[in-house]
């Protein structure tokens, strides 16, 4: 997954797609970061790596459920996420808990 252009928006007017309504969705970060990837999303739950730097180096991952505008910055992953990295979400119904699973 690529990175969002640094010059486009990081949120959409209400529009029509394929007769479904969309919502405008602002970003959760203030001051908005200069890049972002969207990593996964379940039930209505986002992972975002934001890179905090131009060179892209220094990264956080987010958590985001844009239904309450709610977010919480994740634990740092002891490595650096890399391009070639997958991230997946789930929940687990024993524990009642979403998990995120890093992949390298």
């Amino acid at each position: 997954m690529g990175l969002l252009n640094p010059s486009c928006p990081t949120s959409t007017d209400q529009m029509d797609v394929d007769g479904r309504d969309v919502q405008k969705l602002d970003c959760p970060l203030n001051p908005k970061p200069n890049q972002f990837a969207i990593r996964c999303c379940y039930d209505g739950l986002v992972v975002i790596e934001v890179h905090d730097n131009l060179d892209g180096y220094r990264r956080t991952l987010l958590l985001w459920n844009p239904s309450t505008r709610e977010s919480i910055v994740l634990p740092a992953l002891g490595f650096p996420p890399d391009d070639v990295s997958g991230f997946g979400l789930g929940y687990d119904s024993t524990s009642g808990e979403y998990k995120i699973l890093h992949m390298r």
